[in-house]
């Protein structure tokens, strides 16, 4: 355990976390996290990134959840093919 410091940080607070622990679950800086209280301690960890596949997706179209069409105006470049 490494005790660290809460700071000021803008109108907010932050605390450091050193390399060491970034190293060992695989964070870098810019990563997302996620960050819950739980019985008294704030938890961080990394957030999990989502996988989609389109063909998955696509099959969850239904009639019910489809958008509206949505008028651009006629070409006026290269588009029309």
């Amino acid at each position: 355990m490494i005790r660290a410091i809460i700071e000021k940080w803008g109108n907010g607070s932050a605390v450091r976390i050193p390399a060491f622990f970034m190293e060992k679950v695989g964070l870098s800086i810019g990563d997302s996290i996620d960050i819950e209280v739980k019985n008294r301690s704030i938890i961080i960890r990394p957030t999990e990134l989502k996988v989609f596949c389109l063909d998955t997706l696509l099959q969850e179209i239904s009639a019910d959840n489809l958008h509206n069409k949505v008028g651009f105006g006629s070409p006026t470049g290269n588009e029309q093919l």
